[in-house]
């Protein structure tokens, strides 16, 4: 005992100073780089290292760390020169032959692979692992016969043979040998029968072949083994789709759409397709329906399975359930801005200006750059009779439009209306003429511009050209024939004037108070007062009356 210590003192003694103190430094910056990859700090983890290098270059483990972080960098090439540096040192360290074999593997260089996976089997020949990695570079490069043969030899040593085989199979198909994929998962159901995915995976062979009828078949019989196999329901239902024939389909759909552990999107796929189909066929719309209400159901955290429901319901003109469901969606998925648009358009077009008001309120907010969404708020704004916010909103909107003649229009035709209910007519006049630059057979600004002019009865002529043109532009209007009356009205042409409101009435302007007003008016100037003190009544209480309807009921007299 007393001589082992005097030797080891004396082997310390032997070392000088320097060599001491570079072993410390080597132990602790070795130390700092295992701990600096350990927090994720890559860069500093290879300074260290490299550091380390500078005092030991036989430190085989600092080059085996460094490879490690270069390869994870995606430094293949500096990965393989500093394993071989390792290997150098240590030539037969499985680790270091498995890693050098694997950034081989990684840069193409399949042949040097190879030869080290060779030694690491030499090594280690009871260890799967490295036979399944020589077995994946020979089915890259096509050689079946040695993958199949190394994938047995994996089986002989785990007794493992269904993953093995799945690997097998996956190999077959990526080396297009779809019959032979075929022939070892006729083995697997042999081997094991109660196992449907091997059964579903024989489905899909076939129809990679395109052959509908053997899949159909082999789905058929997993449902009988399975009835709560919802996959094979979906499957049958994209080959009943195939066939055309959607009652069928429709059938399978709806056991696969109750499953939650199929994904939306696969569900997605094939709602999309009933989605189309009911463009030209109505036939099954309200199975469809079902259908969309069951996805949301099983996904229910999942905006998607809301916006194809809102989707259908609004092509349905089930507006009210639509919008429910749109506001479901952005609910989860608030970043999703056409479904925020479709909300909008809803609530504009039901008169829902509150929601409307504070939803395009949000949507700027979300989307700042987004013009449209301006436009909703200025719509919001301008119905709610605050005209100045409108066209602040607006004019803010109407900036952000690039290369949209469309929606620069929109926003041109609000600001005219916006600045023409604050009586700015010279303001209100250039936003229509501005959009009439854009397009000068537009029927909406020519009525709205011409309106606005025979309201302050001026310009007349100018405006009874532009309602003549607006009403030959478009298909009979209400809004557009009142306009033509009443710029008739006001060039004293009392006679054409009633026809034309006359047609407005009969093609469903008589649910307008404007209109019913107007008509009153008309017949008051043609001496049938009776008659225009009913029109004004039925006017009464209806929206777009004048301020002084409730003077004319009451005095029976029209009023400037």
């Amino acid at each position: 005992m007393c001589i082992c210590i005097l030797s080891i003192q004396s082997a310390i003694a032997q070392k000088s100073k320097k060599e001491i103190e570079n072993e410390r430094k080597f132990t602790t910056l070795f130390f700092d780089a295992l701990t600096a990859k350990s927090l994720g700090d890559s860069k500093v983890a290879i300074e260290k290292l490299n550091a380390c290098l500078e005092i030991d270059k036989k430190a085989d483990a600092v080059w085996y760390e460094l490879a490690r972080l270069q390869a994870y960098s995606g430094n293949l090439s500096d990965g393989i020169y500093s394993m071989e540096k390792a290997l150098d040192i240590e030539s037969e360290n499985p680790y270091y032959l498995e890693l050098t074999a694997e950034l081989y593997t990684g840069i193409g260089e399949y042949k040097k692979a190879i030869s080290l996976f060779d030694k690491l089997i030499a090594l280690k020949p009871e260890d799967p692992a490295a036979y399944l990695s020589k077995a994946e570079i020979y089915e890259a490069l096509g050689d079946v016969a040695k993958t199949d043969k190394l994938y047995e030899k994996v089986i002989e040593l785990t007794g493992e043979s269904l993953s093995i085989s799945y690997r097998k199979i996956q190999g077959y198909i990526r080396a297009g040998k779809i019959n032979k994929a075929i022939e070892e998962t006729n083995g697997l159901i042999e081997q094991y029968p109660g196992v449907s995915e091997i059964l579903e995976m024989k489905a899909d062979f076939y129809l990679m072949q395109n052959k509908q009828k053997e899949a159909e078949k082999v789905l058929v019989e997993l449902i009988e083994q399975n009835p709560k196999y919802e996959k094979a329901a979906l499957k049958l239902s994209f080959i009943e789709v195939q066939s055309g024939n959607f009652s069928k389909a429709i059938e399978h759909a709806k056991i696969a759409f109750q499953a939650t552990d199929i994904s939306i999107d696969e569900k997605m796929r094939l709602m999309l397709i009933f989605y189309e189909s009911s463009n030209l066929d109505k036939t099954h719309i309200n199975k469809y329906l079902e259908l969309a209400e069951l996805m949301t159901m099983a996904h229910p955290t999942d905006g998607k399975s809301y916006a194809i429901y809102g989707d259908i319901l609004l092509r349905e003109g089930k507006l009210e359930e639509a919008l429910s469901n749109y506001q479901k969606a952005t609910s989860i998925a608030p970043d999703k801005r056409l479904i925020w648009e479709r909300i909008l358009e809803i609530e504009s077009s039901i008169g829902a200006v509150d929601s409307l008001k504070v939803h395009s309120e949000k949507c700027i907010q979300l989307f700042p750059s987004q013009p449209i969404f301006y436009l909703f708020k200025g719509l919001a704004d301008l119905q709610k009779e605050n005209y100045e916010a409108a066209i602040f909103t607006l004019e803010n909107g109407e900036a952000l439009v690039v290369n949209n003649p469309g929606l620069k229009i929109q926003f041109l035709n609000l600001l005219g209306d916006a600045a023409t209910a604050l009586k700015k007519y010279n303001k209100g006049d250039n936003f229509y003429e501005k959009a009439l630059e854009v397009d000068p057979n537009n029927p909406l600004i020519l009525n709205n511009y011409a309106y606005s002019l025979a309201d302050r009865g001026v310009k007349l002529s100018l405006a009874l050209k532009m309602a003549e043109k607006s009403n030959n532009l478009s298909e009979p209007n209400p809004s557009f024939l009142d306009t033509y009356a009443w710029v008739l009205f006001k060039l004293k042409e009392y006679d054409k004037a009633r026809i034309y409101i006359q047609q407005a009435i009969n093609v469903g302007g008589d649910e307008s108070g404007t209109i019913l007003e107007h008509y009153g008016d008309i017949l008051y100037k043609q001496g049938e007062h009776a008659q225009a003190v009913e029109y004004w009544i039925k006017a009464k209480g209806k929206a777009g009356v004048s301020n002084k309807l409730e003077e004319k009921i009451e005095k029976k007299t029209w009023l400037e």
